[in-house]
C-alpha cells in the first residue's frame, strides 16, 4: 500500500491513517452535534472573567491565510479547575485584511486517539497518542465579518450562545467562509497575498490543528500540527524542532462563571 504524503511543507514524514484515525476523522466531519440545555447567562460589568491560552503581543511571521475551506482550531484547557465556567468571548489576532472577509467560529470537544504513521526512509511503522476537534457542541452559527484595513486583536462576544465548559476543555475553530468586494458582493479570492491573514507565534503546546488535505486524494481531516512534527523531528532527525517550527495560532478565550438565571 502506498503512503499518502501530507500536503503541508512543515510536515516531514510519509504517513498512513489507521481505522481509528479514519473514525477519527469521520467523528470530527459527519458527528453526532451535542445538544447543551441552554441557561441565560447574566453578565454585569463587574462580572469577573479569566483569560485562556496563548493570547499574546509578541510579533511574528508565522501566520496563516484564511479561505473558503480553511479551518484553524485550539484546545483550550480548563486552567480554572471548576465546572460551571462558561465562554465570554474568543479573540485572535489578525496580521492583514484587504478584502471584506466572512468567517465562522466553531467549538469542539477534545477527541483523543492513537496516530499510526511510518518512517519515510525505513518504512517502520509506529504509533503515538495525539488529540483532535471531535464532536462539535451545538450552538447557534457564530459568524464573524473582518473588514478591510482591520487589525490587531479580534474579540468575539459569545455570552448570548451560554455555552458552558466542562472541565476536560474544549476547541475553538475559526474557520473561513468567504470574501465580499467593496460593493458587498461574494468575491473568489485565490490570490494568497490578497488573503485575510491570522497571527501565529512560536509555542511549546500541541494544541494547535490544522485542517489538512493529502496529496492525490480530495478528503480533508484535521491533524495535531505541533504533535505530529515534534514525532517526525524525533524519528526522522533524532532531534527536537527549533523554536521557531512550533507555532500556534494567537487565540485567546475569555470565560466566567456568573450566576445563573432560570
Amino acid at each position: 500500500m502506498k503512503p499518502l504524503l501530507i500536503a503541508s511543507t512543515a510536515l516531514l514524514s510519509v504517513a498512513l491513517y489507521a481505522q481509528d484515525t479514519a473514525m477519527a476523522n469521520v467523528d470530527s466531519a459527519n458527528n453526532t452535534v451535542l445538544n447543551y440545555r441552554l441557561n441565560e447567562l447574566v453578565v454585569s460589568d463587574d462580572t469577573p472573567d479569566v483569560l485562556l491560552g496563548e493570547l499574546n503581543s509578541k510579533k511574528s511571521r508565522k501566520g496563516q491565510t484564511i479561505s473558503a475551506d480553511s479551518k484553524v482550531a485550539y484546545y483550550f484547557e480548563n486552567t480554572t479547575g471548576e465546572d460551571g465556567v462558561y465562554l465570554k468571548s474568543m479573540l485572535f489576532k489578525v496580521a492583514k485584511v484587504k478584502h471584506k472577509t466572512e468567517a465562522r467560529i466553531k467549538i469542539y470537544k477534545k477527541h483523543d486517539y492513537v496516530q499510526d504513521t511510518y518512517h519515510p526512509k525505513t518504512g517502520a511503522k509506529f504509533s503515538y497518542a495525539t488529540f483532535i476537534p471531535g464532536d462539535p457542541i451545538a450552538t447557534q452559527e457564530i459568524i464573524v465579518f473582518l473588514e478591510p484595513g482591520q487589525k490587531g486583536v479580534v474579540e468575539v462576544d459569545l455570552t448570548e450562545y451560554s455555552i458552558m465548559m466542562s472541565k476536560e476543555g474544549l476547541f475553538l475553530s475559526l474557520e473561513g467562509v468567504g470574501y465580499y468586494d467593496a460593493a458587498g458582493k461574494p468575491a473568489k479570492i485565490t490570490d494568497p497575498k490578497e488573503m485575510t491573514w491570522i497571527d501565529f507565534h512560536p509555542t511549546t503546546t500541541d494544541n494547535y490543528c490544522g485542517w489538512i488535505n493529502p496529496i492525490g486524494t480530495n478528503s480533508y481531516f484535521w491533524n495535531n500540527i505541533n504533535k505530529h512534527l515534534k514525532v517526525d523531528y524525533e524519528v526522522v532527525f533524532e532531534h527536537k524542532p527549533s523554536k521557531k517550527t512550533i507555532t500556534a495560532p494567537n487565540f485567546g478565550l475569555k470565560v466566567i462563571m456568573p450566576k445563573l438565571k432560570f
